[in-house]
């Protein structure tokens, strides 16, 4: 039996995932033809693909690197069912995998500038959200019917390196932020996770953490600690090591 469909090759995690649940490694053609089967892709992908899962109502499994546990090179990624993160409600979950990783977590004050968080080119063309300068005016013009607060943007550095050493996101947002608003960067979960709120106007794992809207925006505040580590331990089961995709751990999780 076949779960699902991938081709052959594909990197964050989803090559192990295919080996390791069932699923069959196929050439593009072959994806591009699928109208039965469920399919699993990662990173870059083609915007057809997308099409034919919603034109068949096909299942499919999207990889990218994890929400957080990354450093310099991702040796984790986030696995999100008909989705680019996980937006469900928080699953109550046990608090092994998230204590496993260890991690300090920064608390910082809720200041007064908007952060904006654009979607980049990739999310931009595949969702068919305009240019990512569109989107930033879009937005922003938004923003101002409800707030004359100082607006700041945070476009992403290019190299990882750079954004994980010298020039991080913690260190932009560390001082006077009121809220980051974003589409689906990761760049929300790291706001969250140092109790800075966000508004997800796309596919954000901060959704089911902030249910906020932009008209909102100057009544919003950060989530109690309980309903926080209750998301992280949520999320800690939505990411998985490549020796987990390989085992069919993390297909184990996700039919549970």
């Amino acid at each position: 039996m076949t779960n699902f469909v991938c081709v052959e090759g594909t990197d964050y995690g989803a090559t192990e995932f295919t080996t390791g649940s069932g699923g069959k490694f196929v050439s593009y053609e072959e994806m591009y033809a699928n109208t039965t089967l469920p399919m699993c892709w990662a990173g870059f992908f083609k915007p057809q693909w997308l099409e034919i899962c919603e034109k068949y109502k096909l299942t499919f499994y999207n990889f990218d690197g994890a929400y957080f546990g990354n450093g310099k090179r991702k040796t984790v990624f986030r696995l999100t069912v008909d989705g680019f993160q996980n937006t469900n409600k928080i699953i109550d979950r046990p608090a092994d995998r998230w204590e496993k990783l260890n991690l300090s977590i920064e608390k910082f004050s809720h200041g007064d500038d908007i952060v904006i968080v654009p979607p980049d080119r990739k999310i931009c063309h595949t969702l068919n959200l305009g240019s990512e300068e569109e989107w930033i005016e879009q937005t922003t013009l938004e923003i101002k019917k409800y707030s004359d607060r100082n607006i700041r943007i945070r476009t992403r550095p290019g190299p990882r390196s750079e954004r994980t050493t010298t020039n991080t996101f913690k260190d932009f947002i560390k001082n006077n932020t009121h809220c980051v608003i974003g589409y689906s960067s990761n760049a929300l979960v790291e706001a969250a996770m140092c109790s800075i709120p966000t508004i997800p106007l796309g596919h954000s794992a901060t959704k089911s953490l902030y249910e906020y809207q932009i008209n909102d925006i100057e009544n919003i505040k950060p989530a109690d600690n309980d309903k926080k580590l209750a998301w992280l331990c949520h999320l800690s089961y939505c990411q998985f090591t490549r020796e987990e995709l390989l085992s069919g751990y993390a297909w184990k999780v996700i039919n549970n």
